[in-house]
């Protein structure tokens, strides 16, 4: 007669998910200096970065990435402040505009 074998689950084993939208909203974040692609970057880094946040908060126990995700989001807002700030005392704004995407 054969016997019935129970699948146990291991204590430790990570069930968790990949933080997609987390690592979405990181990626962006850290290519957010590269000029021209910052105009796509910085407001896709922002929405991945609260999705992967939403999914973190609604769902610990299954999806992981909240550090990533506010990282993410820190370094987009980062980047559209100093931008602000540059453009609001430079003293010829149009000029650092136009050398912005003449690179």
């Amino acid at each position: 007669m054969a016997r019935k074998t129970r699948s146990y689950i291991q204590q430790g084993s990570s069930t968790k998910k990949d933080a997609h939208y987390a690592t979405l909203a990181f990626a962006c974040g850290v290519f957010v200096w590269v000029p021209l692609l910052n105009l796509v970057l910085v407001p896709l880094g922002i929405i991945f970065g609260i999705m992967g946040m939403r999914l973190a908060r609604t769902h610990p126990a299954t999806h992981d990435g909240m550090a990533r995700a506010i990282t993410g989001v820190t370094i987009c807002v980062a980047f559209i402040v100093v931008l602000v700030l540059r453009i609001a005392f430079d003293p010829d704004p149009a000029a650092f505009i136009r050398q912005m995407f003449t690179r």
